[in-house]
């Protein structure tokens, strides 16, 4: 049982991706708010199952099954101890975070680890007849603990630590191959594959034509598509709206979306590089199989549009002659979905509404709040509700990501990539962001239907955000393909008419002998004049307002404010017996171009004083 879920989480899992699953389900423990508010962990209310004295029970199951995911960010070094069939000993015990540390065989990395602000191990645990984690600490905080049962313990034999050579050496191969190889050692096996004449490969040069539609793929017989390879020399960012990828399985349309938001761009340019799609460098690359039964069909549409231009792209594809088994696995399926002014702004938003059978792989979500400021809207949790019974509830948008803490430093802060989920794009002044999560061992099977949602916001879904998603799954039944609303796709992306940024996020450099310390505010001092220059990013171009807070305190000198050689501002002193704050205060205006897109802050010494601290700094647009 073991190897077998070693094998899932390796090439062969990759391959196995469309196969179904029966008579087994996912079910998750979290520490989500069951009032619907979002103490989901902060207080710990609601951070364990039930408790035996003064020890948290965070997750039981009865009856086989395999412990696949366990994921927090809070970890401390206090005792983690999983029990497996009624046993008094635990076979697991050990400090929480040493469970993710990849020092505890065999908790390795990178199956076991911390980045984007979350830790998580995804080694897989096997039990026969139960399984039960318990924590003890004072308290605990976030945390969600997966599982999924099996139909029978036939075979099924309990997790232990100690591991026979053979299960070691799977072990290895599994990290060492797909997971540290990641998306270029899968290509570079489908090419040897193709060479060893194991995989037939189509490889075609096209040249794109607006208002055109380019077939790369259509084979009148069954088979299976292992890899599609689409090679652009030039950028095609821009064109994130008109080029289209459509595939119909067996006459049926089952993938039909913007061509770049299945390669994973986030907000118009590249960010994924997982194992099941992404791009890496000039390639954009799809590693889920795709079989048919009797026919295939892969097509570029080229909407005519205002940056429409030729474009030159090269494709290879890699395919054999092993058709559809429709009892015995599903087609892949995407559906997208953009929200920006739901009828019902008080309703949480649609990732996935399937019907019928079959099982879900995979979900990337980007995301733009509508009004400037902080990303609180991604404190909504997700919600998976599969054949009419809630499986999981989420602790907050990040966390379903298997990350944390966004708007930190070195966490949820920036786009990363990783071999299953990763943060798409991070930006308060834009106050927008996304994640990607794909299942391989822990695909979620359903038999009737799966609903898939995320909350607009902290609380009630008041959030105004513009959501767009694409779902990947395996099924059978077409009338799951919705297609692309066209509509909600011609509703231009937003662009903010102000930016704020933050201290505890901003980016910046420091002249010689300056310092600077974060207080809640930034605080920068100097024994003469202190530089910090300011940098605003991808901005677009234009004229702005520029608005700072700042404090008044008995320590401050005086700042002003410059934009390469143009003094924006007087000297002001910042000197006052007490503490006095303002806020928004205007400054002047500035010019954003591609010469120059920042500031300078100039703090100066007045009366033997020298901290200047300032908080929030907003650029609003003038010439809108």
């Amino acid at each position: 049982m073991l190897e077998q879920e070693l094998r899932n989480l390796a090439a062969e899992g990759l391959r196995n991706l469309p196969a179904f699953r029966t008579g087994t389900s996912l079910t998750q423990f979290s520490s989500y708010d069951r009032n619907g508010m979002n103490d989901d962990g902060f207080a710990g209310t609601w951070s364990f199952a039930r408790k035996e004295g003064d020890t948290f029970i965070l997750a039981e199951w009865d009856g086989p099954g395999v412990l696949n995911r366990i994921w927090t960010p809070t970890p401390t070094s206090d005792t983690i101890s999983i029990y497996f069939d009624g046993e008094e000993t635990p076979r697991v015990h050990l400090p929480f975070d040493q469970l993710f540390s990849g020092d505890v065989f065999p908790f390795v990395k990178p199956l076991c680890g911390n980045e984007i602000g979350g830790f998580y191990c995804l080694t897989p645990m096997p039990f026969k007849k139960s399984c039960k984690i318990t924590y003890t600490a004072p308290s605990m905080r976030f945390y969600q603990i997966q599982a999924r049962s099996l139909p029978s313990a036939d075979g099924v034999e309990t997790f232990s630590m100690d591991w026979t050579p053979a299960q070691k050496k799977l072990l290895d191969e599994t990290v060492g191959q797909l997971w540290n190889g990641g998306c270029a050692w899968y290509s570079a096996q489908l090419a040897r594959q193709a060479a060893a004449n194991s995989l037939m490969k189509k490889s075609s040069n096209q040249i794109l034509s607006p208002g055109k539609t380019t077939v790369l793929f259509d084979q009148k017989k069954g088979g299976r598509i292992e890899g599609l390879e689409l090679t652009f020399p030039d950028d095609i960012s821009k064109l994130d709206r008109q080029l289209f990828l459509r595939a119909i399985w067996d006459k049926d349309t089952a993938i039909y979306c913007p061509l770049t938001e299945l390669f994973g761009y986030a907000f118009g340019k590249k960010s994924v590089q997982s194992l099941m799609l992404g791009t890496k460098d000039s390639k954009h690359y799809l590693y889920m199989p795709m079989p048919y039964a009797n026919s295939a069909r892969i097509e570029v549409v080229y909407a005519d549009g205002e940056s429409s231009r030729p474009v030159e792209m090269s494709a290879d594809i890699y395919y054999n002659g092993q058709a559809l088994d429709p009892s015995k696995e599903g087609r892949l399926f995407t559906q997208w979905n953009r929200e920006v002014n739901p009828k019902s702004v008080y309703r949480p938003y649609p990732i996935a509404e399937l019907k019928g059978s079959g099982h879900y792989v995979g979900t990337v979500l980007n995301c733009q709040q509508l009004e400037p400021g902080m990303t609180l809207f991604f404190e909504g949790d997700d919600s998976l509700v599969v054949d009419g019974v809630l499986t999981a509830h989420g602790t907050g948008s990040e966390d379903y990501f298997n990350g944390g803490w966004y708007a930190l430093l070195d966490r949820w802060d920036a786009g990363i990539s990783l071999q299953l989920h990763g943060s798409t794009d991070y930006s308060i002044p834009w106050s927008r962001t996304g994640g990607y999560r794909f299942y391989m061992t822990d695909k979620i099977p359903f038999t009737k239907d799966l609903l898939l949602t995320i909350e607009r916001g902290p609380e009630r879904n008041e959030s105004k955000v513009d959501y767009t998603s694409l779902a990947f799954f395996y099924t059978n039944d077409a009338a799951n393909f919705h297609g692309v609303d066209m509509g909600a796709l011609a509703i231009p992306k937003h662009v903010p008419t102000e930016f704020v940024f933050m201290p505890q996020i901003t980016r910046y450099k420091i002249g010689d002998g300056t310092t600077v310390a974060y207080k809640g505010m930034l605080e920068m001092s100097s024994p003469w004049e202190g530089q910090m220059q300011v940098d605003f990013g991808d901005v677009p171009y234009g004229r702005y307002k520029l608005l700072i807070s700042y404090d008044d305190t008995p320590e401050s000198g005086m700042f002003c404010i410059w934009q390469r050689q143009k003094q924006i501002t007087d000297w002001k002193s910042t000197y006052n017996a007490e503490n006095r704050h303002h806020g928004r205060e205007y400054i002047g205006d500035i010019e954003i171009n591609e010469n120059c897109n920042h500031i300078t802050i100039h703090s100066g010494t007045r009366d033997g004083k020298n901290i200047f601290r300032f908080g929030n700094i907003h650029l609003v647009r003038i010439d809108q």
